[in-house]
């Protein structure tokens, strides 16, 4: 067990058409003021987040740091 990481699961099922849907995310705290989130669903969907706390009820969201991290992860993991 990691006291940083959390998980958590979505399934659900529609029956108008009868498909089923699945998700997976996660939360890695990489310290007590900054959280990495990233979730993935059965149709290949996935989201990545990146936030960190700069005090007591202000967040940060760096999208271009964010935006660094899908171009590198496009062009080294997924791609490969």
């Amino acid at each position: 067990m990691n006291r940083q990481l959390e998980t958590g699961i979505n399934l659900g099922w529609t029956a108008q058409s009868n498909a089923t849907n699945f998700g997976i995310g996660c939360k890695y705290a990489i310290d007590r003021d900054t959280n990495l989130r990233a979730k993935v669903s059965n149709s290949s969907q996935l989201g990545l987040g990146f936030q960190h706390r700069l005090r007591e009820g202000e967040s940060s969201l760096p999208d271009r740091l964010f935006f660094y991290f899908i171009d590198w992860w496009l062009d080294n993991v997924a791609r490969h």
